[in-house]
């Protein structure tokens, strides 16, 4: 999960330089105008940060969803003499 989040990242930093230096001359300087510097630059971090969350995805490092366990009982026991029902995941 933390490998995914720091390749993602680092292209993020990537487009981010590259979208201030290609502003750097305006909008009609020679990088905002060049269309493979906005495809490399641009896109591709775009794409590899979205790939990089996909395959680090953290749902495989999560538990499971236990049983839910009212605590009712344990509530009653302990003097609480409310209405409410608590629910805990085990």
């Amino acid at each position: 999960m933390l490998t995914g989040m720091g390749i993602a990242t680092v292209f993020l930093y990537i487009r981010s330089i590259y979208r201030t230096i290609e502003l750097l001359d305006g909008w009609t300087g020679p990088i905002i105008t060049n269309q493979s510097f906005f495809n490399l630059l641009d896109g591709m971090p775009i794409t590899v940060a979205m790939y990089a969350l996909n395959v680090f995805h953290p749902g495989p490092l999560l538990k499971p969803p236990g049983k839910t366990e009212m605590l009712s009982e344990s509530l009653k026991e302990d003097g609480h003499n409310n209405h409410t029902t608590v629910a805990m995941r085990v």
